[in-house]
């Protein structure tokens, strides 16, 4: 449960990744597309800052771009919270179904290689495929991996 004096601080199911990427949201009750920006994402839910407050349990489709393809994905607001800093509305959204969570899931892998193919691209000064980044993370990562799932 969240203290007073810290509203994120929570037992978290899932990691949080920093992962900041444009993305397309539209609330249920609105046909226009809006864009944003992710501050974090996570298994189960997102955040991202906002201009105006949304209400809890306001339902939400999201697109989040992933290698030219657009991950859809549904969830409803937790939260909804004025930042000091910036003045815009910390917003965290929750995905309701598996599949969201599923997709998620895929979508923090796939955006985790690009970053790594960046990085290898940057250090070797030549640009590495994105098919022979995702080689090299799985190989690297293997193990790892299959500690989740034995």
């Amino acid at each position: 449960m969240a203290s007073p004096t810290n509203p994120f601080e929570e037992r978290r199911q899932f990691l949080r990744y920093p992962i900041r990427v444009k993305m397309e949201l539209q609330l249920a009750s609105d046909s226009s597309n809006l864009h944003s920006q992710t501050g974090d994402l996570s298994g189960g839910g997102l955040h991202f800052f906002w201009i105006r407050s949304l209400a809890k349990g306001t339902s939400l489709k999201i697109a989040l771009p992933v290698l030219n393809r657009a991950f859809k994905l549904t969830g409803e607001v937790v939260y909804s919270i004025r930042d000091a800093v910036t003045g815009l509305f910390r917003t965290g959204v929750a995905f309701r179904d598996p599949s969201s969570t599923f997709r998620m899931k895929l979508a923090e892998e796939i955006l985790r290689i690009q970053k790594f193919q960046e990085e290898l691209s940057r250090k070797q000064k030549e640009e590495i495929s994105v098919e022979e980044a995702a080689r090299k993370w799985i190989q690297k990562y293997s193990k790892e991996f299959a500690k989740i799932y034995l």
